[in-house]
């Protein structure tokens, strides 16, 4: 993430276009080695669990179900914010 872009600073040699970025991550995953493809997606794992415990504690009357299909839908508005916005 590119703190000026995050701060407004509005410098153009840091500011990408959001698919470019995505170009760059994914050469990236092809020269990581596969403990750091293994770590990356653990770290994944853990973060996804400790949304969703987030959410069921927000929303302690949801099930499983339920609470999965709200982090669903909080992603796919986080996903089209950051294509929309560039920022994230």
């Amino acid at each position: 993430m590119d703190v000026d872009r995050l701060q407004g600073n509005g410098n153009s040699n840091t500011q990408q276009v959001p698919q470019e970025q995505e170009h760059r991550s994914t050469a990236e995953g092809y020269t990581m080695d596969n403990e750091e493809k293994l770590l990356g997606a653990t770290l994944f794992d853990m973060a996804f669990r400790v949304t969703l415990d987030g959410t069921r504690h927000q929303r302690p009357e949801l099930n499983e179900a339920e609470a999965l299909a709200v982090l669903r839908e909080r992603l796919r508005l986080a996903r089209n914010l950051e294509r929309n916005s560039g920022v994230l």
